[in-house]
């Protein structure tokens, strides 16, 4: 009985990384000094620049994404530096609209999520256009991995 309960469980474990509705990182693209290391759904991120840089995807499948919730895993933050304790901030739409987190408290100038953060939530709202870009300003990234799941 208890090796049954054991292989139900790993099952049900399994299927939870197997069926996670994850976004695909490859193809996304980097800008201002951030090299990025892509695969499936988690990212590598390095680069020393002033002003900002970042990494973004304007073709995001909008159906699929609309009114759902992006979670962002941080792993390996305080390997980087970051000024002001600014990690990234995150925005959407082709105007670069603000995303504001759900789980953040409070933004670094009203913008930045803090670096010490290993988890941030977002929501895309109906107005989505399939743009989501996650932008640094005056760092050096040392291999800042990002993974990224939505509900």
């Amino acid at each position: 009985m208890k090796k049954m309960v054991m292989i139900v469980l790993l099952c049900a474990v399994a299927a939870v990384f197997v069926f996670a509705n994850v976004i695909i990182l490859e193809g996304w693209s980097s800008w201002g000094g951030v090299r990025a290391t892509a695969r499936r759904n988690t990212v590598i991120l390095n680069g020393r620049f002033t002003g900002a840089a970042g990494f973004v995807n304007e073709w995001l499948n909008v159906t699929e994404l609309k009114g759902r919730t992006v979670i962002l895993e941080i792993q390996n933050a305080e390997e980087s530096t970051f000024s002001n304790n600014r990690m990234l901030k995150i925005t959407m739409n082709h105007y670069d609209e603000l995303i504001i987190p759900s789980n953040v408290e409070y933004l670094i100038e009203g913008e930045y999520v803090p670096s010490s953060y290993t988890q941030i939530e977002f929501n895309l709202p109906e107005t989505f256009d399939g743009k989501i870009g996650l932008v640094f300003f005056n760092a050096t990234l040392t291999n800042l991995e990002i993974t990224v799941t939505y509900r």
